[in-house]
């Protein structure tokens, strides 16, 4: 018999990201598992704690068919999913059974049902998320509701939502406690806080829950020296690096519920508890995956009409800026005339547009002189038609003369069948941007190994950051984009 578990007591900077979480080979301790082979119904792993409902030890059953141990009921074999990650549940006594397939294997989970805890209006808390937000302050109240719902339901103490931005560093962007606690509301927690594997098995299972952060974990043991994957499985053992960062919170049970937008992960619901362990029943997991998905949908209904306002709003003004040019005989006449507008399309503090061997400029500091090598190097150098940067320096000696005078960048190339190729760029000027941090971005490194460490302090801390522009954003993008598809058309 083989222990599967792995020995994750350190883990270094360069495995941080690449952490086998779905492997870990052992399960949190309010639940027990059986893994099965489908191909002949043989069980190939159990946790150590199996034996409660197998009625037998576990070094009799691994390598038996599951059908002849005594939890095996007549029927389930019709209850077994048949898509990979698809789920059913059963109730039998005083247990209470997840079946999950993964690809050739079907994961049984096992739990106490516990104590019957009083019913949950379900109904009437979803009916709060039933129509979707059309204004910001609708957004904002919608929030409010989702995260004072789940306060409710679960009994936690914080319950937060949590956006990530394009750098996955994230943001509490709704906030609701049952006590004076402080407040997370409005700062930032960078990627590594949720590194990439984690974020993928976010994107795979429709709730997270650590009961408790202290609790006892379960070896899982096998006839063969290899690791389930638990990918799927609601019991998953906690990473120890996880296991510390919420230790340093003060958490005692964490709930997280991924937000999915087009299949994408756009954020968490996030639920701490803080007094001690929090085991939530079936009936409130259900229901806080429910209330979660309700608002994942309004979201996505509300961006969608976002969207389709964007671009009605950009396609109005990018005609606006470009009319001069599509109305003259020669664009490049009506260039000095339209530069400004497109600087102001952008809200940038220079604009240039060129054509050929010449070139428009708008705006404070840009020169001809500064844009001829970075011109030079988009049109034969970058492989994309779009750039668009905070920070000009990361491209290097192309960008040494305009990132003398400015910090970000914005640019775009149409072809033209008749003009060759029009280039558009935007520039931003640098500026002191404060960003407001929960604790000190950065992980420590332990002075006696090379063990990462997760962050101690998630005390307000600001970082005045010197050298970026403003970012861009999605509305700035798209103008570029509708910015080139005009032109390339029209000129």
């Amino acid at each position: 018999m083989h222990d599967t578990s792995l020995d994750a007591q350190h883990t270094t900077l360069t495995d941080c990201e690449s952490e086998r979480l779905h492997l870990s080979g052992k399960i949190q301790g309010f639940g027990a598992l059986i893994v099965v082979r489908l191909s002949d119904w043989i069980i190939t792993h159990a946790s150590d704690n199996a034996d409660s409902f197998l009625g037998s030890g576990i070094d009799q059953c691994l390598g038996t068919d599951v059908r002849t141990v005594g939890f095996w009921s007549l029927g389930w074999a019709d209850r077994i999913p048949q898509t990979h990650g698809e789920r059913s549940e059963l109730m039998d006594g005083p247990w209470v059974f997840t079946l999950i397939r993964s690809g050739d294997y079907l994961l049984i989970e096992c739990e106490p049902i516990g104590t019957v805890s009083p019913p949950i209006p379900i109904h009437q808390l979803h009916r709060g998320l039933i129509r979707p937000p059309n204004t910001p302050a609708e957004l904002a109240a919608y929030q409010e509701t989702l995260v004072q719902h789940l306060l409710a339901i679960t009994g936690m103490n914080r319950v937060m939502v949590y956006r990530f931005r394009d750098d996955w560093s994230g943001e509490v962007i709704a906030e609701a406690t049952d006590r004076p606690l402080g407040s997370y509301m409005g700062l930032r927690f960078p990627a590594g806080d949720i590194p990439a594997i984690a974020r993928k098995l976010y994107e795979q299972n429709p709730i997270r829950t650590i009961p408790d952060v202290e609790g006892p974990e379960y070896v899982i043991r096998s006839l063969i020296a290899e690791a389930p994957d638990l990918s799927f499985s609601d019991l998953r053992s906690v990473s120890p690096m996880h296991q510390m960062y919420l230790r340093n919170m003060g958490v005692a049970a964490s709930l997280s519920l991924p937000v999915l937008i087009g299949g994408q992960l756009w954020g968490l619901v996030v639920g701490h508890s803080y007094a001690g362990p929090c085991l939530l029943s079936h009936d409130q997991r259900h229901c806080a995956v429910l209330l979660a998905n309700a608002y994942a949908l309004g979201l996505a209904n509300y961006r969608a009409a976002e969207s389709l306002r964007l671009v009605d709003s950009v396609d109005r003004r990018v005609h606006a800026a470009l009319q001069s040019m599509l109305q003259a005989d020669h664009p490049f006449d009506a260039l000095h005339t339209c530069a400004h507008a497109l600087q102001q399309l952008m809200e940038a503090d220079a604009v240039a547009v060129a054509m050929e061997d010449r070139a428009a400029l708008a705006g404070e500091g840009l020169n001809l002189d500064a844009l001829a090598d970075f011109d030079r190097w988009f049109v034969e150098e970058y492989e994309d038609y779009l750039l668009m940067s905070h920070r000009l320096t990361e491209f290097g000696v192309h960008s040494y003369a305009v990132a003398t005078l400015f910090a970000g960048v914005l640019a775009v190339r149409a072809w033209s069948a008749q003009r060759g190729w029009l280039r558009f760029y935007w520039f931003r000027l640098s500026e002191s941007q404060q960003i407001t941090w929960a604790g000190h971005p950065d992980k420590p490194r332990e002075a006696a190994s090379a063990a990462l460490s997760p962050r101690r302090s998630f005390e307000k801390w600001v970082e005045i950051r010197h050298g970026n522009s403003r970012e861009w954003t999605s509305a700035h993008r798209l103008s570029a984009l509708r910015v080139r598809a005009v032109a390339g058309r029209s000129l």
